[in-house]
């Protein structure tokens, strides 16, 4: 876990009537077990080490958090102190539901872009005309000419060979359109 909730009443409270060091013990093994997932096994050698301590102070002062019922060890010899395991298992539950949260939400926006297809071809939309108008008179010879294509195809005249610059026209629209999106 890279944070935790820490509520300053609820802790002073808590630590009221212990010394200095017995505080300063308490916070390094709540945030020990923090760290390491709620799993600190009761190694007094290896705990004296990590907290920069004497052995003998630590295991002193680990008996007097035990007497005053602040930490203890469990049947599985880890130690354990008062509210982590709640604490944690709330984060758990926060943090998997943020993330099926955003699954959902991520789903969701992907099943939203997969039908977003235009109701009609850009080409016979009456807008396109304005679109073209103000952006050239190129772009506006070019609706021209896609007009009298589209017109010439309409009247459905098979026989009808568009011209080499006809071709053009239609081929530089194309790539507008493409351009354009």
């Amino acid at each position: 876990m890279k944070g935790y909730w820490r509520e300053p009443d609820a802790f002073f409270g808590g630590v009221a009537g212990l010394t200095l060091e017995q505080i300063g013990a308490y916070t390094l093994i709540i945030d020990r077990l923090y760290a390491l997932d709620g799993v600190l096994p009761d190694n007094d050698t290896e705990l004296a080490r990590a907290f920069h301590v004497d052995p003998r102070v630590w295991i002193r002062v680990k008996r007097e958090l035990i007497a005053k019922g602040k930490i203890r060890t469990t049947r599985e010899g880890m130690l354990d102190a008062n509210g982590v395991a709640s604490r944690r298992l709330l984060a758990e539950v926060r943090s998997t539901s943020a993330k099926h949260a955003a699954d959902v939400r991520w789903t969701n926006y992907r099943k939203s872009k997969e039908n977003n297809e235009p109701l009609m071809r850009a080409r016979n939309a009456s807008l396109i005309k304005d679109i073209y108008s103000s952006t050239s008179v190129e772009a506006e010879q070019v609706a021209a000419a896609v007009d009298k294509v589209a017109e010439q195809s309409s009247k459905a005249k098979p026989t009808l060979k568009p011209t080499s610059e006809l071709e053009a026209l239609v081929r530089r629209k194309q790539q507008f359109d493409k351009d354009w999106r």
